[in-house]
């Protein structure tokens, strides 16, 4: 099956598989596909962001065009709920500061609760199961070895492993709201033009904010971006954010390296 040219250079462009697939059975596909890269970066470095998003706006835009003088719509006064909802969350001057606030009130509840309190029940449980079998264990005579392996070692590892899963949990249940709540494409359009200006999706943002909290959960909260792409930019990036865990560390680092104290 033979594609139009014109058609199969937009889906180039668009990132199509089906038509890259096409493309690369071809005898020249290989040089075709790296040309078609080249023309992507030339795109990104002149716009600003990707090619397909830039096509999609095109298009609508010749939609109206070509539906302006043929089609007469009917003037609707009343507004549904999503409509006042997307006036005041994706206002030009109120959608950030309330992005801002959303963020930072699932960053209080993931940490408080999700880690303070279901952390804090799971790291009893672990303690009080390691105290248990360590004195059964005493009690029956078990070498000091086998004691330190099962408490300290089996017990203590799996522990420090699990107690992060409240706050994943956590997490997972508030993207889950503002996912079917329709709120997160509502920020992704927030954000996108301060994301885009970085190479970034604008989905970005929450995965980067998160992980100012904790790099696990910003990392598993780019499971909402759509491309791969940019999931794997989100994943990779996420990392270099600083967690409080990490601030420790630079304090330490910094008194030994930093301190105006003479020895």
């Amino acid at each position: 099956m033979e594609f139009p040219s014109e058609c199969s250079a937009l889906r180039l462009l668009e990132s199509n598989q089906y038509v890259k697939k096409y493309i690369e059975e071809l005898e020249n596909g290989e040089k075709i596909n790296d040309r078609v890269q080249k023309s992507i970066e030339n795109i990104v470095a002149v716009i600003g962001y990707e090619p397909d998003t830039f096509i999609v706006d095109k298009r609508y835009e010749a939609i109206s065009a070509a539906t302006q003088n043929c089609v007469k719509k009917e003037a609707i006064n009343s507004e549904d709920i999503s409509d006042k909802i997307d006036k005041v969350v994706t206002n030009k001057w109120f959608g950030i500061p309330i992005f801002a606030l959303i963020m930072f009130s699932m960053y209080q509840i993931s940490i408080i609760f999700g880690n303070g309190f279901l952390g804090a029940k799971v790291t009893f449980i672990f303690a009080a199961l390691s105290n248990f079998l360590g004195t059964a264990l005493v009690n029956i005579g078990a070498p000091k070895l086998l004691i330190s392996f099962i408490t300290n070692g089996l017990i203590g590892g799996v522990g420090s492993v699990l107690v992060f899963m409240p706050i994943i949990l956590t997490m997972y249940f508030l993207m889950y709201i503002l996912e079917d709540s329709g709120y997160m494409s509502r920020a992704a359009y927030v954000m996108d033009k301060l994301m885009s200006a970085l190479g970034l999706h604008g989905k970005t943002a929450v995965s980067l904010i998160l992980s100012s909290g904790c790099n696990i959960s910003g990392i598993m909260s780019a499971r909402t971006l759509e491309s791969k792409k940019d999931r794997m930019i989100a994943i990779l990036i996420s990392p270099f954010m600083s967690c409080p865990a990490r601030l420790v560390i630079y304090g330490v680092f910094v008194a030994a390296f930093f301190s105006t104290k003479k020895v």
